[in-house]
């Protein structure tokens, strides 16, 4: 036999111009067999296929979507379903669900007492009429045009947040009111309602944004129309800073901190009213709001979080400077309904010039840059800042940004080589990850020669076998994606720290083998999925970690850590056969099945692996995925071992 031998080590893969010994050995494609002893005394189903013994997840969470384009009542209703039993074997395991909830109703908004004179006007959807005039009746205008997103109380990292959205639609001819009707699972919701504001209406006369928590949702049909309580009115003096920086044309408007969620309405800023007894220029700003509405609030519904409520000055577009913050009741009341903002400095943009590189080489990278401010020089006591600037730099890595002095997180995500994609990168490929650091800004009107600097990161390299054989599974598909933690909306919206998981992807190649090169000192979850038609089920690993434990920080090391995590073996399948079912809407008791529908399972971790309940779980996994075929039969692949 002619064969050239090629040796692998930790940091490189030499090329062969031939077919190594293991190349020509037979592989098994499929996950097939006809007897138990194909399958290393595992059963082997009568559809020839080799199955495990047992599972070793018995609590699995379902995610069910039904096609859009079905028509059906339950079209595009994301189901969830929590399985606490399971089957540990192969077999049948339907996935039966409640009765969708049908909510329908309509928008009123009530005026308040220093609205008397208004006529509500609000932007329509519908191409005809453009604008909409609302008569009233006892100060309560009905079908008031508007959109509204309902977001499950219940949440976890690792499952991604699906709104149930609808706007409002003309009903009638002569005298339409807007109504809206939406499908969705029956639970716990927070409602936010948004009515479609006519641009020329002026600020004394529009209906503010309100949050509902708490919103209990039952299946069947629910009447969910909403009257908009008489807005709040608070009037702003706004001293604007000692260096006399105009604030003409910015912002002010008042948002929820818990969601971050607009709960007013939106004032600019025009030229100003007065001076100050110091010289100062002083604006006025009338904004209108609503308070939060919770109507699991104990011992009874009612508003929450008063005078928790942020006022939020930030400046138009084209204009470099931060977003301030000031909580409603620490602003200097006057009286009720009034208050003060007094800034005492804006600082003066500076423009800072550099240039990104390669860890290895020197050479230039193109990147997306993330300039998130974690202090600025400019102090205004008792105000909360953000200030966020992306950018993009080109192939030449050169970078030109106006931002403010102070203190940055940078996070640079670079482009991708071609040469990175290989399962195995030579030794002059560099492969640079997405990499944050601190910098500090000076107040230096011009900054030259900013260096970043990417990260190599460590570069994991394992070998994918059959479990059947020992063959390497070819033409897998791994992935690593970060591992996503929960995050508080204001503290994303104030450091710029709610970027999404990165995820990582390469191909197996003929024998197996992948590499994946990972940001250091992070988690991440390890994904193997087999090829289509393979018959195997996913490989998950929630705990791989690139930790450096080295004396250097990770961003001075210059070389790629290796990480070898040598042979993994690919788990078999248990197998779950069933039907997606739901009630009829025609037939009361009986059910109909799903077809087509986009089936998920997902594993609850804790802190020590696996858990039963989404309360013990911190975080959750994707295990398996499938479709259900036109009949609404389904065959699930469940791996057999998980985290080893």
């Amino acid at each position: 036999m002619n064969a050239r031998v090629c040796f692998a080590g930790a940091l490189l893969v030499l090329a062969c111009s031939v077919r190594t010994i293991e190349e020509a050995a037979p592989s098994i494609v499929r996950n097939q067999c006809d007897t138990s002893k194909d399958c290393k005394g595992n059963p082997c189903l009568e559809r020839r296929l080799c199955v495990a013994r047992k599972a070793s997840l018995s609590a699995l969470l379902f995610e069910v979507t039904p096609p859009a384009t079905s028509g059906a009542e339950y079209a595009s209703v994301r189901y969830l379903k929590t399985s606490l039993d399971a089957p540990e074997t192969s077999g049948n395991f339907d996935l039966a669900f409640d009765v969708v909830a049908n909510v329908t109703g309509a928008i009123s908004a009530q005026r308040a007492s220093n609205q008397a004179g208004c006529v509500f006007k609000f932007q329509s959807n519908e191409t005809v009429p453009s604008t909409l005039e609302l008569a009233d009746t006892e100060g309560v205008a009905k079908g008031v045009p508007a959109s509204l997103a309902f977001m499950a109380t219940a949440r976890l990292p690792g499952l991604p947040v699906v709104p149930y959205t609808v706007e409002t639609r003309a009903t009638g001819d002569k005298e339409p009111e807007h109504r809206f009707d939406l499908r969705m699972p029956p639970g716990e919701y927070d409602a936010y309602v948004a009515p479609w504001r006519e641009q020329d209406q002026p600020d004394s006369c529009a209906v503010a944004p309100q949050i509902l928590r708490g919103e209990s949702i039952l299946a069947g049909k629910v009447d969910f129309s909403v009257q908009l309580p008489p807005p709040e009115l608070l009037k702003l003096e706004i001293v604007g800073p000692k260096d006399q920086s105009s604030l003409r044309g910015w912002r002010i408007d008042m948002i929820d901190p818990k969601s971050v969620l607009v709960l007013s309405t939106s004032s600019v800023l025009g030229e100003p009213a007065t001076v100050s007894s110091d010289g100062r220029y002083v604006y006025e700003a009338d904004v209108y709001y609503s308070r939060v509405w919770d109507a699991a609030k104990q011992p009874e519904p009612g508003f929450v979080g008063v005078g928790d409520e942020l006022v939020r000055l930030r400046p138009p577009e084209g204009i470099v400077g931060p977003s301030l913050f000031a909580e409603l009741a620490s602003l200097d009341l006057f009286e009720t309904g009034q208050a003060e903002i007094e800034l005492d400095d804006l600082s003066q943009p500076v423009l800072v010039e550099g240039q990104v590189l390669l860890p290895e080489a020197d050479d230039p990278i193109a990147a997306h840059l993330v300039f998130a401010a974690q202090k600025l020089r400019a102090t205004n006591a008792g105000y909360l800042t953000s200030f966020t600037v992306e950018t993009d730099v080109g192939d030449d890595g050169l970078m030109a940004v106006d931002l403010l002095p102070g203190t940055y997180s940078v996070r640079a995500v670079p482009d991708t080589p071609p040469c990175c994609l290989s399962p195995y990168p030579t030794s002059d490929c560099h492969c640079p990850v997405p990499t944050q650091v601190l910098w500090e800004v000076s107040e230096e009107a011009h900054q030259f020669g900013k260096t970043l600097k990417l990260s190599p990161g460590a570069r994991v390299s394992a070998r994918i076998k059959q479990p059947v054989g020992g063959h390497g599974l070819v033409g897998a598909t791994a992935s690593a994606m970060s591992v996503p933690v929960a995050m508080v909306a204001l503290e994303d919206l104030l450091t710029g720290a709610g970027a999404t998981p990165g995820v990582f992807t390469t191909d197996t190649d003929n024998r197996g083998n992948f590499t994946l090169t990972l940001p250091l000192d992070e988690a991440f979850v390890l994904t193997v999925k087999p090829p289509d038609g393979s018959d195997y089920p996913w490989l998950v690993r929630p705990a791989l970690t690139t930790t450096y434990s080295g004396d250097a920080e990770p961003t001075t090391i210059t070389k790629p850590l290796p990480v070898d995590l040598k042979d993994i073996t690919q788990p078999l399948p248990v197998v779950y056969e069933g039907e997606v079912r739901v009630p009829s809407a025609d037939v009361p008791g009986e059910s109909v099945v799903v077809p087509n529908a986009l089936i998920r399972a997902y594993a609850y971790l804790g802190s020590d692996g696996p858990v039963d309940t989404s309360a013990e779980a911190r975080l959750v996994v994707q295990v398996a995925e499938t479709r259900a075929d036109d009949t609404g039969t389904f065959e699930l692949l469940v791996p057999s071992t998980f985290d080893e």
